[in-house]
């Protein structure tokens, strides 16, 4: 038995293996995690703690249940002097899920888009075909975002020096000239790479006139240990800044000092519209979120948006 998932122009068929993977996943050991939209802007409000299969015609489909943590909970200030914000999840503690590799990718960097943003398969297949021209260790894969239209995404998952970041953030307290060094170099090759996979899907997707989100994750390749996620926001035909890793590095000593305990998982950064790159939030191996002051109201702005929206959709009839 299979599934069906329609996206854009493009149908895609799920075997029943598939959408019980899914389910799989809800059970493991971490939560998938719940934000508004799949917008990477917003930090994760709530997790998903159930899912199971039903029947649908001669189809299946998976449900699920999600715990949200109610907004007004979080805040509370961690640092006197920096105003962090947190979501605790003490009744679902298990820590969230992220971009992570398959055994046979873990010599490659991945590449994912929204077939969403595409008008058709085809141009996919060429968005595809001339990224492994240019760079035949890069693996591009599609996602759907269940949303009506979503904004166009870039991600970029590599796993090079991962650790290597992680120990300058959470361990060391100085960055000499040698780690200087190698955070210049992965900064120019990420660089390289990502304005490469832009061209390409700039080439390649449909025309759209809002700016493309490009989600570069720095993992450590089993997605275990670390994970640095930059994001920017990019207008159409505007160029790609550099992906400055020691500035980002310097600019999150401050935050991640102030904490009572380094178990950080994953961070989130982006780059504002005057050039800087800083904090959005982190999650933690206990399941929490602490978030800047500005990403919390973000959020929460695009939470009553959505909520607003869904109130203006008429029923359906019985």
């Amino acid at each position: 038995m299979t599934g069906l998932v329609t996206q854009s122009n493009i149908t895609t068929q799920m075997t029943l293996a598939a959408i019980r993977s899914i389910v799989d996943l809800v059970d493991g050991e971490r939560a998938i995690p719940f934000s508004i939209g799949h917008d990477p802007f917003c930090l994760p409000i709530g997790k998903v703690i159930e899912a199971w299969i039903e029947p649908l015609g001669n189809e299946h489909v998976a449900k699920g249940r999600i715990y949200v943590e109610n907004p007004q909970s979080m805040k509370n200030r961690l640092d006197p002097a920096i105003e962090l914000v947190r979501f605790n999840f003490a009744n679902y503690p298990k820590p969230f899920q992220r971009r992570s590799y398959k055994p046979s990718d873990r010599n490659h960097d991945l590449v994912s888009v929204d077939l969403n943003n595409f008008a058709n398969l085809k141009n996919y297949n060429a968005f595809a075909r001339e990224v492994s021209m240019f760079d035949q260790s890069i693996i591009c894969n599609h996602i759907g975002r269940h949303s009506i239209d979503p904004a166009p995404l870039i991600e970029f998952v590599t796993s090079p020096n991962a650790l290597l970041v992680a120990a300058v953030l959470l361990g060391r307290k100085v960055i000499d000239h040698a780690v200087t060094q190698m955070l210049n170099s992965l900064s120019t090759s990420l660089t390289r790479q990502v304005r490469r996979v832009v061209s390409a899907y700039r080439k390649h997707h449909a025309q759209d006139n809002r700016g493309t989100v490009v989600q570069t994750v720095l993992s450590d390749g089993h997605g275990d240990e670390f994970q640095l996620i930059l994001l920017i926001k990019i207008q159409p035909k505007a160029g790609i800044p550099e992906l400055n890793l020691v500035e980002i590095v310097s600019g999150l000593r401050k935050y991640i000092d102030s904490l009572p305990d380094k178990d950080i998982d994953s961070v989130t950064v982006d780059l504002s519209e005057n050039g800087e790159w800083g904090l959005r939030y982190m999650t933690t191996r206990s399941g929490k979120v602490i978030g800047t002051k500005e990403c919390y109201e973000y959020t929460l702005e695009q939470l009553e948006r959505v909520q607003n929206s869904s109130a203006d959709v008429p029923p359906e009839n019985p």
